[in-house]
């Protein structure tokens, strides 16, 4: 092994192979490197890392009072260490005395509010926290229309106050005021109020479905037993036993000609809007989501073996477990990236100048003005979806499908089950007539 670890990201070597830094121990300053990271207040950095630890179940947050890396990732192995052999009441009472305190004082004391299950929830949950963000907002939208609480507030208040006091509001209302007659309820009113067409109508079973969904996931078997010993949950639950009825076929169905959009991107983007070029490239030929190409690093590329290397960073977390894989890149694809590289000095394939985002719970992209650039070159070129740069993922998959099979497809596209490549992503663009 090295003497040294290595950096984030970076391959340790072990008898002459190299091993992924996620697959190294938990004992090991590495694997802490990975995983610390200097929380933001107020949209203000804290001076020192930090790191929350699981074990057993449990899941603490710890203050690895130091602004270097190396000592705080030491650190943070210490704790763990402490943990594995003593125990997480000696590990808290040394290391997270003023929690100890606060366990003094019954989790059941505190109310059994919408508040509280989001704060535990995003404890507990192993989610991406811009996902659980998400998740939340998708229950305070159903609380806030059973509970006919408006965001709109007073005339004379600015748009923070009046969002904090929508929240708190909501956050108020006793979690046993959502049962799951109430929420059938709201999904055919909300469904019934938008029911001007057909297209219309299935577009509002999508969204009631969705929000449905992401609610749900706040109670996640994962750590349900975790949530009841810290509240007292309901019986039922809120959204327990309620079907997500189908709402029409969402399989993608191409509008696209993949090679005439990539010779106009070529001709419209690169000399102009090289940066908003690139994001075309990562999301068309290679497939990459939108969140993995706005914290895409050069040291993930690997130029000569034609990769591209997609894994948790420091800067981005994935989506999934299932998300991380290699993807396979063309030669002309590969020159164009080394031209890139040369002409780059920093960590980053797009843009250096746009710098990293800190508040992973918020669902904002370090590379907002590149991806409005490009967003509006694909509606110029007739793309009309919603997602368009998303459209161009589900094109490539599309015609993976159609040349190598679905199952080339979901593994390029990284998916978790083939049954979401089938569902959701692919379209047979050869037209088959029977011949009698």
């Amino acid at each position: 092994m090295q003497k040294n670890p290595p950096e984030p990201g970076e391959k340790w070597q072990a008898n002459g192979k190299q091993i992924p830094a996620k697959a190294l121990s938990k004992n090991s300053i590495a694997y802490w490197k990975e995983r610390i990271q200097k929380p933001t207040a107020r949209k203000t950095e804290c001076a020192n890392y930090c790191v929350r630890i699981s074990h057993l179940g449990k899941r603490i947050f710890f203050n690895l009072n130091s602004p270097e890396k190396d000592i705080a990732a030491r650190t943070a192995a210490v704790i763990y260490k402490h943990i594995i052999a003593h125990g997480w009441d000696d590990a808290i009472s040394i290391f997270r005395p003023d929690l100890e305190k606060k366990q003094e004082v019954k989790s059941r004391d505190l109310p059994n509010t919408i508040g509280t299950l989001i704060h535990y929830a995003s404890l507990f949950s192993s989610a991406r926290p811009s996902t659980v963000m998400c998740y939340s907002k998708s229950l305070r939208r159903i609380v806030a229309d059973l509970m006919s609480i408006s965001k709109k507030g007073k005339a004379d208040t600015n748009d923070s106050r009046r969002f904090q006091a929508f929240r708190d509001a909501v956050d108020a209302i006793p979690l046993a005021e959502v049962s799951p007659e109430r929420v059938l309820a709201w999904r055919e009113h909300y469904v019934a109020k938008r029911n001007t067409s057909p297209s219309s109508r299935a577009s509002a079973m999508r969204t009631a479905n969705t929000h449905i969904r992401n609610s749900k996931s706040l109670f996640s078997r994962k750590y349900l037993t975790l949530l009841k010993q810290e509240m007292d949950l309901p019986s039922p639950l809120p959204f327990e036993g309620i079907s997500l009825p189908s709402s029409g076929s969402t399989r993608y169905r191409s509008k696209i000609d993949a090679r005439k959009i990539l010779e106009a991107a070529h001709i419209d983007l690169l000399e102009e809007y090289p940066e908003s070029y690139k994001i075309f490239l990562l999301a068309l030929n290679c497939g990459l989501r939108v969140s993995e190409i706005d914290h895409l690093l050069w040291r993930n590329v690997d130029l000569e073996n034609n990769l591209i290397i997609v894994e948790n960073t420091e800067y981005h977390q994935l989506k999934s477990e299932d998300s991380a894989g290699q993807i396979k890149i063309s030669d002309q694809i590969t020159d164009l990236f080394k031209q890139f590289k040369t002409e780059s000095k920093g960590l980053f394939v797009v843009d250096e100048m746009c710098p990293a985002l800190t508040d992973l719970s918020r669902r904002k992209y370090r590379l907002a003005p590149h991806l409005r650039v490009l967003k509006r070159w694909l509606r110029m070129k007739g793309v009309t979806a919603n997602k368009p740069i998303h459209e161009l993922r589900k094109e490539v998959g599309s015609i993976i499908a159609r040349d190598h099979g679905i199952y080339a497809a979901s593994r390029f596209l990284r998916h978790s089950d083939i049954k979401v490549t089938a569902d959701y992503y692919l379209d047979m663009k050869i037209e088959i007539v029977p011949e009698f």
